[in-house]
């Protein structure tokens, strides 16, 4: 989680920590770079997916919308990202349910759909299977190599060797 933390330039940014070194991302310094250089690059989800629902939106597709709103994107264009994403998630079926009313898994889900609208290069990824039943597992983990496999850059951070097994193309262990 700090690990996730650091590469995301939250620390000590947004976090309150006492940092030193470097934290070196796309060739710059996480940790000395402001939020705007970063922002859309890289995403984060961390572990414990109601913390992280805005809280301000009434349906899971305004959810998955605010971070593009965020980023700018004319609402012309969020139309095919948000169907999209709900399609390679499986969350089609939720567009109209509050946040806040859904499973854990559910939330896990939007929250990653709402990560892959935005589209970012390298992807941080605290317990995302923490939520998910086994048949949530495989999918996600599918949908997570199909990302690897296009050019993003995966890193999970998870306790359980065998969930990662047959995902990771390296394991790091800490």
């Amino acid at each position: 989680s700090t690990l996730a933390l650091a590469v995301a330039g939250f620390l000590p940014r947004v976090v309150r920590a006492s940092v030193a070194g470097r934290v070196v991302v796309g060739g710059g310094d996480a940790l000395a770079a402001s939020g705007a250089d970063l922002l859309g690059r890289v995403g984060i989800v961390f572990s414990a997916p109601a913390d992280q629902l805005s809280g301000s939106k009434l349906t899971v597709r305004e959810e998955l919308a605010f971070g593009l709103e965020n980023l700018g994107v004319p609402r012309s264009d969020m139309d095919g990202r948000l169907d999209a994403v709900m399609a390679d998630l499986g969350i089609g079926h939720l567009a109209g349910r509050v946040p806040r009313t859904l499973s854990g898994g559910e939330q896990q889900r939007v929250l990653l759909a709402a990560l892959s609208a935005t589209a970012p290069q390298l992807w941080l990824l605290d317990e995302p299977f923490s939520a998910l039943d086994t048949a949530g597992r495989r999918q996600v983990g599918a949908w997570l190599r199909q990302l690897a496999r296009g050019g993003a850059s995966v890193v999970i951070a998870c306790d359980e060797a065998d969930t990662m097994l047959p995902l990771a193309d390296r394991l790091v262990v800490l």
